[in-house]
């Protein structure tokens, strides 16, 4: 895979992390990630687009599925969170996939 390509998905995540998801929203999502509560992650890299799809494991013992598609090409972020926060807007979910998307990519940078 291109380190260009990487580069361009930890600057659209990074930039979407901060300025799409509350501070108070973020803390819930890296102790989600803390405590591995994203599982099954899955991603889909094709021409312009990677698509993240991840169960989430909420402190209700709910799975929740969380789906996000990066379009590098407009540097954009849409997401989708089956959660009753996703339904309103970005949630603690949605932010934990980012983080650990974005964690992958640094683990590899780091090889």
């Amino acid at each position: 895979m291109p380190a260009a390509e990487e580069n361009k998905v930890r600057k659209i995540l990074s930039d979407f992390l901060k300025d799409s998801i509350p501070e108070y929203i973020l803390e819930g999502s890296q102790g989600i990630v803390s405590n591995g509560g994203v599982q099954k992650l899955n991603v889909n890299r094709r021409e312009g687009v990677w698509d993240a799809e991840a169960q989430i494991q909420g402190e209700d013992f709910q799975v929740y599925a969380t789906e996000m598609s990066i379009n590098l090409d407009k540097e954009a972020v849409n997401y989708y969170c089956n959660c009753d926060e996703g339904f309103s807007g970005s949630c603690r979910h949605v932010g934990a996939v980012a983080l650990k998307v974005l964690a992958s990519l640094t683990e590899k940078k780091a090889e």
